[in-house]
């Protein structure tokens, strides 16, 4: 089986009609794919009509944009998602995330749109091996075929093949249609097309992106492209709280924070006073509790009773903010949230069930929406709050708290009422 890869289309019909047109005269692969972010951009509609007209030739993965589509995140968003039907919204929202096809000479192969786990994680070919590592944790297949940053490479890394086809309507390093035919070996190509014609008419659509739009015609260097993909690519994880004491959910969500994101570790925030809520042991004890509970993290003490003070006085390198989806419905009443949306990203772990409409309210209402991302996250329904109740009480903590938090629970005998 031999597959041309076609990542990153961005609604660039000019683009699509161009490398179409190429495979017609020179190629006949036995799938197109399609891997993710198609729509977004100057001309959603036709551009999915061409990509579906294909047939069963065509297969497609989901992409961050394609998503953004579907959830209406933002102006451009909302413009595309306007220009498409409801049935073709249901044919996007139905597509994987990821595909796994046999390709003749290279054998299993992992489709994905940025990593294995996340359409938008950003890891590039400067990233380091232990990043590459932590994002390609737990695929079995040699090969893996990705997108997002738009940058053609093939290498080797955390030992596999890694190969970025590159983008075909949004180009790095020359105006030009990018993308890779797959099998049986990689063939890197580039295809040309009337690039000042395209601008011209992209920008005569209404497409809210004029920058997008003027980005065609001058695409970065290789240098610059990676320079600007590695400030992104290894964000630097926060997750604060009370922790009084930290549980099993905390714990949890960490974890998944960090599998979701490529984190190698988080700097746990341990509020010396919240603003927030009462607590019930001194910061240091808390403090002592967190190291047990994230023994692989940086745990440090929080001064500061709000979130924008501490982003303010501290200088995290692209930081990305981990809260709770309770937590997020809570946070238009954080003082100032649009500024602390300028400051970090947030990542908001949701669970099976919760209501979609409590989170699309807030991000309705924020200014900067596309910088709020979302993992799943199996729900935990512990409390910090019962486990203090069962440590008052004398009774086990099995199952609710690491067992070196539930050992320097009993060994200082804390939350007891005496």
């Amino acid at each position: 089986m031999s597959i041309a890869t076609l990542y990153d289309v961005h609604g660039n019909l000019p683009a699509l009609e161009a490398v179409l047109a190429e495979l017609d005269r020179e190629e006949r692969p036995d799938i197109v794919l399609f891997g993710g972010d198609l729509v977004w951009g100057p001309w959603p509609r036709e551009t999915l009509e061409l990509a579906l007209s294909l047939g069963d030739r065509a297969r497609f993965i989901l992409g961050n944009t394609d998503r953004l589509v579907l959830e209406r995140d933002g102006d451009s968003a909302r413009w595309i998602s306007e220009r498409l039907n409801e049935s073709q919204r249901e044919l996007i929202a139905a597509w994987p995330k990821t595909l796994v096809l046999a390709v003749d000479g290279l054998g299993p192969t992992l489709f994905c749109h940025a990593t294995p786990r996340s359409d938008e994680v950003v890891v590039s070919p400067a990233s380091s091996d232990a990043r590459w590592a932590a994002v390609l944790s737990g695929v079995a297949e040699p090969v893996v075929v990705c997108g997002h940053t738009h940058l053609q490479y093939d290498e080797q890394h955390a030992g596999r093949r890694v190969v970025n086809p590159g983008s075909v309507g949004s180009p790095t390093l020359r105006a030009a249609a990018w993308w890779a035919l797959v099998g049986p070996d990689v063939d890197g190509r580039s295809t040309d097309y009337d690039i000042q014609d395209t601008v011209r008419a992209a920008r005569a659509t209404g497409f809210p992106r004029a920058d997008f739009v003027d980005a065609l015609l001058e695409p970065g260097t290789r240098e610059d492209t990676i320079a600007f993909l590695e400030q992104h690519a290894e964000p630097t994880g926060l997750y604060g709280g009370a922790f009084d004491p930290p549980h099993d959910g905390h714990v949890a969500v960490a974890q998944a924070a960090k599998t979701q994101f490529a984190l190698p570790q988080l700097i746990v925030l341990v509020a010396e006073a919240p603003g927030h809520k009462d607590v019930f042991a001194p910061a240091k004890t808390r403090l002592e509790l967190a190291h047990a509970a994230f023994p692989d993290d940086d745990v440090r003490l929080d001064p500061y009773e709000r979130t924008i003070d501490l982003l303010r006085a501290a200088e995290f390198t692209d930081p990305l903010f981990v809260i709770g989806a309770d937590q997020f419905c809570a946070f238009l009443t954080w003082q100032e949230p649009d500024a602390v949306l300028e400051l970090t990203r947030l990542a908001v772990a949701t669970r099976p069930g919760f209501p979609r409409e409590q989170l699309d309210s807030v991000l309705e209402a924020l200014e900067q929406p596309e910088r709020v991302l979302f993992f799943d996250l199996e729900p935990n329904p512990t409390a910090s709050s019962d486990v203090r109740a069962l440590a008052a009480a004398g009774k086990p903590l099995d199952g609710l708290v690491p067992p070196a938090v539930a050992a320097l629970i009993e060994e200082r005998g804390l939350y007891r009422d005496d």
